[in-house]
């Protein structure tokens, strides 16, 4: 850290007196501006990068931000004033700077039709903390006093989780202090006492978070023997819990995954109901006919009536799933969370075990693959076949698997994909409603459509080329009912070519002679001019709304 005199005095792109002139002759044009002399809300930007303990450092020892933070003085906070009335504004940010260290989010949502509210995201250990510590669990109530009081927040935090973080400083091994904590007596004193499993978890939990702050130097030794340390935690609890679910014992399950779910947020518990699945982990001939038949339904998918028989399957697994969570997990926020997660799973490449993304990504690959054939060579097999159930004559028609032209192959690859998404976004409904457990049609959504990011790139190109077939063909039909009028029969000067903003000779053009009509050359460039904004404007929507780049020569 620099020392106060250079924070006063230095440049801010200078470092030493004795800068050569050719150096600084590249800034011509450019002042050098005191550090003291900028803007308090940037400087507070600049303190936002420096490490917790060199910024705590700094706002102990600098009078420059000293007064950046300060509104009255550092003794304002002795005298009992808090929030804006002891702390300017950029004081404010840097406060809140460092609540979002440990894990907080701050962001603003809008809802369409409503003004746009601030929402926050805290961890579910820290949530449990402030209800202890301040008895504040609504969000509405977190919110304002971020915005209010951060220094009163923060602080409160650091005093209650500080002790037991620099604990680990000194202890390779054996029981920490964090496995006890002071509690108050009836008799008005104190008294230390052994913490629960659930207390235990919830505390180790909120020092890993804690740690994301780096609030000592020694801040990587720390952190190192917290995470050891909730990592044998995790592990004791997690065997103990893929034991009671081997054994079928629902109420063990419940019981450990109680104690799992404070910390990580109860990701080692639902990582067991994952991977134990038959669906993510096939064990050849023990997996059950319901399981076998999704799968071979999968293999099976062609198009989006083949896609719909395969939903069907998968469906009743998600539907036997919420089942087995409901049983096996404590109510309420657990099941909710493992069904999600299940599901996410199945739409996710994690590890390359998500059987709907592998059933969509082998559908994509089989529509990309159909080949394109002369016409004359299509052949359709028709068969007469007699249906065993209602005794009456089907006719069966079996295409070959070949397309007549590109524009076909587009077409049903884009057509195929709509209606595999309109199939999917109607199950994310289903999901929504499920008994005992469901999981949100936002989450079901966000699922979904996380499997389509493949398509993304292919459906930009394929609406690329649709839309320039498709406005070349109205040019081309407009140009053919033109050169068919009887106006233009008899000769069209250069003249009246070129105040139509038709480059060329009357040959070049393709126009048989004969009086001109202006006037209807000028629509017919209007109309060319009018198909190509409608394709620069259709594939600027896709770039907003798809958030990506295109490269020039497409706009």
């Amino acid at each position: 850290m620099q020392p106060q005199g250079s924070l006063d005095h230095g440049p801010i792109h200078g470092t030493t007196r004795s800068r050569s002139r050719s150096s600084t002759e590249a800034y011509s044009g450019r002042r050098a501006v005191p550090f003291i002399a900028l803007p308090h809300r940037v400087l507070s930007r600049i303190f936002e990068y420096l490490p917790i303990p060199e910024m705590l450092k700094l706002l102990n020892s600098c009078r420059v931000v000293r007064r950046v933070m300060h509104r009255l003085g550092p003794s304002a906070y002795a005298e009992g004033h808090v929030g804006d009335e002891a702390y300017t504004a950029a004081g404010m940010r840097i406060w809140r700077t460092m609540i979002r260290r440990i894990g907080w989010r701050l962001w603003h949502e809008r809802i369409r039709g409503r003004e746009k509210r601030q929402r926050v995201s805290v961890p579910k250990s820290h949530r449990m903390l402030l209800k202890r510590l301040c008895s504040v669990e609504d969000e509405a109530e977190i919110v304002e006093i971020i915005f209010t009081e951060p220094d009163l927040l923060f602080k409160a935090i650091f005093d209650d989780l500080y002790t037991d973080y620099v604990a680990f400083r000194s202890l390779e091994c054996g029981v920490p202090e964090i496995f006890t904590q002071t509690v108050e007596v009836k008799d008005g004193g104190i008294e230390r006492r052994w913490r629960s499993p659930v207390e235990l978890g919830e505390r180790l939990d909120q020092l890993l978070w804690f740690g994301r702050g780096w609030f000592t130097s020694d801040a990587g030794l720390i952190n190192k023997r917290i995470v050891v340390a909730a990592d044998r935690f995790e592990q004791m609890y997690h065997d103990q819990f893929k034991r009671a679910f081997v054994e079928g014992d629902c109420a063990l399950m419940q019981r450990y995954a109680g104690i799992l779910e404070t910390i990580r947020e109860g990701s080692g518990c639902l990582r067991i109901l994952i991977d134990s699945h038959p669906l993510f982990n096939c064990n050849g001939d023990l997996i059950s006919s319901s399981y076998h038949k999704v799968l071979s339904d999968s293999s099976k998918v062609t198009d989006s009536y083949t896609f719909d028989v395969f939903l069907d399957g998968m469906q009743r697994v998600i539907e036997e799933h919420a089942r087995v969570v409901a049983a096996a997990l404590p109510p309420p926020v657990l099941p909710k969370s493992a069904l999600y997660y299940f599901v996410q799973a199945l739409f996710s490449d994690r590890e390359g075990r998500g059987i709907a993304l592998a059933t969509l990504q082998n559908l994509y690959s089989h529509l990309r693959s159909i080949p394109v054939a002369d016409p004359s060579f299509l052949l359709m097999d028709v068969e007469n076949s007699l249906d065993e159930r209602g005794g009456s004559d089907n006719r069966v028609a079996h295409a070959r698997q070949a397309v007549p032209d590109e524009a076909t192959k587009d077409i049903l690859y884009l057509s195929t994909v709509a209606n595999v998404v309109s199939l999917l976004l109607v199950a994310s409904e289903k999901w929504a409603t499920m008994e005992p457990v469901s999981i949100s049609s936002e989450l079901g959504r966000r699922c979904v459509f996380s499997a389509f990011t493949d398509v993304i790139d292919d459906y930009v190109q394929l609406e690329r080329r649709i839309i320039e077939r498709a406005y070349g063909q109205e040019l081309d039909q407009w140009a053919a009912k033109i050169k068919t009028r009887p106006e233009f029969v008899g000769g069209v000067g250069s003249s009246h070519l070129a105040a139509a903003g038709i480059r060329g000779s009357v040959d070049e053009v393709g126009l048989a002679p004969g009086p001109a009509d202006s006037i209807r050359l000028v629509n017919f460039r209007h109309r060319q001019q009018q198909m190509d904004e409608y394709k620069g404007r259709v594939l600027k929507v896709l770039e907003t709304k798809l958030d990506i780049s295109l490269p020039p020569e497409m706009l």
